[in-house]
């Protein structure tokens, strides 16, 4: 019995001295990502994300990463007036709980006043609502002149068509409510910060559900079956505010 207590004294001083960083971080980023699909056109677009992360693990070269963030993701769809004479763009936002499971390797081990690095590999659940168009700060609209076309300029979303299908912002309400990511970056920081560089790729078809105007006599569905998914590039910084002190 004596034995083994001081063989588990020795594990926890060993773990103190040599485990990578480990504690929570409250962390904010930037995104860019993009609708990879022959479906429906777009171009990516900038959005944020900011939560927490918690580091764990006993290893110098290497520990574990649990996040939990909101996403904000945002995308810039093809559109087309409703008369068919006008093309332009719609932003579209899909607002996510992002909570993800990432292994981290350090190639330069974190140690007092020295700059770390490392690869960064990963899984992401996304807990997501339906694509939305972006609100747009209006200044207030005259209703004592309506006009179609008026209305339309100042909702900016209604009488817009989402090329090449002429989908509306309905068009997405049965989209998947659950998408599985993986994620592949570099990860590294000095002392309190840290940053983390990642690409990550959409595995599950973000389109399913989405239904063009193709139904039959009786109200089926005729196709097509749409598919899209979504690849991120995102850079975030993360700060400890909760350590464990090392002895």
């Amino acid at each position: 019995m004596k034995k083994a207590l001081l063989f588990a004294i020795f594990l926890a001083t060993f773990a103190g001295y040599s485990q990578a960083p480990r504690g929570f971080y409250v962390t904010a980023g930037i995104t860019q990502t993009e609708l990879k699909s022959s479906d429906l056109q777009s171009t990516p677009g900038i959005g944020y994300k900011a939560g927490l992360n918690f580091n764990m693990g006993y290893h110098e070269n290497y520990n574990y990463q649990i996040e939990m963030l909101f996403n904000h993701r945002a995308l810039n769809f093809k559109t087309v007036s409703a008369d068919y004479q006008t093309v332009g763009e719609q932003k579209y936002i899909s607002e996510t709980i992002d909570i993800g499971f990432y292994f981290n390797y350090y190639i330069l081990k974190p140690e007092e006043d020295k700059f770390f690095l490392g690869p960064q590999i990963g899984f992401a659940t996304a807990i997501t609502g339906q694509f939305t168009p972006a609100k747009t700060k209006n200044v207030g609209y005259d209703f004592n002149n309506y006009s179609e076309e008026s209305y339309n300029e100042y909702n900016h979303t209604e009488g817009k068509y989402l090329l090449p299908y002429l989908l509306d912002e309905g068009s997405f309400e049965n989209t998947p409510q659950v998408n599985l990511d993986a994620g592949l970056g570099l990860t590294g920081g000095y002392n309190d910060f840290r940053f983390d560089l990642r690409y990550t790729k959409g595995l599950n078809n973000r389109l399913k559900g989405v239904e063009t105007n193709n139904h039959d006599e009786y109200n089926r569905y005729t196709g097509p079956t749409l598919s899209g998914k979504l690849n991120t590039i995102s850079f975030s910084v993360s700060y400890i505010f909760w350590k464990r002190i090392r002895k």
